[in-house]
C-alpha cells in the first residue's frame, strides 16, 4: 500500500514535446533543432517589433511630437524595424540577412539623440533616453536573433 502511494506522488515523468509539431523532442534531433532556432527567432523578433510599435506611438504618449526630428526618426525607424522584425518572425530562414538592418538601426537609434538637432529644453530628455534605451534593445534582441539563424 506504501508504495501504490509513492507512485501516485511520483508519476512518470512526461516526455517533452516540440512547440509546433507535438513529436517527441531529442536534443540531437535536426527537427527539434530546427524548431528550437524558430522559437529563438520568433520571440527576440517578436520584442524587437514591440519595439518598433513602442518608437513609432512614443512621441504622442512620452509629448514630444513638437520636436520634429526626433518625432520623424522615431515614426521612420520604428516603422522600419516593426516591418524587418514581422518578417523575420514569418520566415526565419530566408529573411536572415535583413535581420542586420535591425541592428543597424538599433545602433543608429543609440546615435541620433547626439548626431540630429532635437531641440534643447528639459521636454527633450526622454527623447534622449527613449532614443537610447529603444537603440539597445533592438541592437541586442537582433543580434541574439542573428546568432539564432543558421
Amino acid at each position: 500500500m506504501a508504495t501504490g502511494q509513492a507512485e501516485e506522488v511520483w508519476p512518470i515523468r512526461q516526455e517533452r514535446r516540440t512547440p509546433f509539431t507535438g513529436r517527441r523532442a531529442v536534443p540531437h534531433d535536426p527537427e527539434y533543432l530546427d524548431e528550437l532556432r524558430k522559437t529563438y527567432v520568433a520571440w527576440t523578433s517578436g520584442v524587437d517589433a514591440l519595439v518598433g510599435i513602442w518608437l513609432v506611438v512614443a512621441p504622442w504618449v512620452l509629448g514630444y511630437s513638437d520636436v520634429t526630428s526626433a518625432m520623424w526618426t522615431n515614426v521612420s525607424v520604428g516603422s522600419t524595424i516593426m516591418l524587418v522584425a514581422l518578417l523575420r518572425v514569418t520566415n526565419p530562414d530566408q529573411t536572415m540577412p535583413i535581420g542586420w538592418i535591425n541592428v543597424a538601426l538599433g545602433a543608429w537609434l543609440i546615435a541620433a539623440p547626439f548626431v540630429l538637432p532635437y531641440a534643447a529644453g528639459a521636454h527633450t530628455h526622454p527623447v534622449y533616453w527613449n532614443d537610447i534605451l529603444s537603440g539597445v534593445g533592438v541592437f541586442w534582441f537582433a543580434l541574439w536573433s542573428m546568432a539564432a539563424a543558421p
